[in-house]
């Protein structure tokens, strides 16, 4: 396995906490205490934080993210308000499928060791020299202060490869679909509640919505984009309806490549229809990127479960060429 230096070709985001969210179920780690120190309490703002069942060297949390990704900082914490619950050094190990693992070395033949924190608030944040290419990545802890303790964030970018140049395709700003190639099984008002109004932050003006909101609100609702012709899709991002309490925490997704004859997505490893989080609040956005590409000119997003009324404003992230 080659962690080579790539090409990073697109600004670093969270990939933790942030609008690529990684779930709950997937932060783990060595070993933890209880329910309150567990790995999903170690987001960057979390009020707890990670500690281990035993406190020895090599211990390790980590996270895994829906796909590849180009791994380019690291930012961590101590747990909060707890000045001896804190790393004080650590390794970065790399994977990118979950079995096959890598330290971080710099220079090249040398292993890093990073400085983590000197007390449990002030964050500390490492540049990565040689971004990493990867699906999982491990805190490895080498020394800390009384206690093990952590909170943490990776930061980078959604790995594309060489021949794609990702963009947003229904209102990026070098792609922006007409109001008609956005369609929906039902709106409560076309104008004011349609589809067309569906376009990622969107925001609420007067009588129009900031979102598209269905008629009905069951698990048959859909809402659906033309992309014009045939294009690689890689990643969805799905937002609440604007200056309320709708949105969606589950959805599903159907593809076409003609509008006609649409296909279920499936799971590539479990073979079994793909079901998604969604969103956590109305307000941000939530990335997914897909464990594998998929040919499409159709894309329809189906609600399966919702917080108070259905709400979304989304966009699909891929490769037009």
């Amino acid at each position: 396995m080659c962690f080579c230096a790539i090409d990073i070709g697109h600004s670093p985001e969270a990939l933790v906490s942030g609008d690529v969210r990684v779930p709950d179920a997937r932060m783990t780690a060595s070993s933890y205490v209880g329910s309150n120190t567990a790995p999903h309490n170690a987001r960057i703002d979390s009020y707890n934080g990670w500690q281990p069942e035993v406190h020895e060297r090599g211990e390790w949390i980590q996270v895994e993210f829906d796909g590849l990704m180009l791994v380019q900082a690291v930012r961590t914490k101590g747990r909060h308000d707890l000045d001896s619950n804190r790393i004080e050094s650590y390794e970065l190990h790399f994977s990118e499928d979950g079995g096959n693992w890598e330290a971080y070395q710099e220079p090249y033949g040398s292993t890093k060791v990073f400085e983590g924190n000197t007390d449990s608030a002030t964050p500390v944040e490492h540049s990565l020299y040689d971004p990493k290419r990867a699906k999982f990545v491990r805190v490895f802890v080498l020394t800390w202060a009384v206690y093990i303790g952590l909170r943490f964030e990776v930061y980078g970018s959604h790995y594309s490869g060489k021949t794609c140049s990702e963009m947003e395709l229904i209102s990026g700003r070098d792609r922006y679909l007409l109001d008609d190639d956005l369609r929906a099984s039902s709106y409560i008002n076309y104008t004011t509640h349609g589809p067309q109004r569906s376009r990622l932050n969107q925001s609420t003006s007067g009588d129009l919505s900031g979102g598209w909101v269905p008629q009905h609100m069951n698990d048959e609702q859909w809402i659906q984009v033309d992309l014009g012709y045939i294009v690689t899709v890689k990643g969805i991002a799905i937002q609440g309806q604007d200056q309320s309490s709708n949105y969606v925490t589950r959805f599903k997704l159907r593809y076409s490549e003609d509008l006609e004859t649409w296909v279920r997505h499936m799971d590539p490893e479990s073979n079994t229809q793909s079901e998604f989080e969604g969103n956590l609040d109305n307000s941000h956005a939530r990335k997914v990127y897909f464990k594998e590409d998929f040919f499409a000119r159709g894309i329809r997003l189906h609600p399966s479960s919702w917080q108070q009324n259905i709400g979304v404003r989304w966009e699909i992230i891929g490769c037009p060429g």
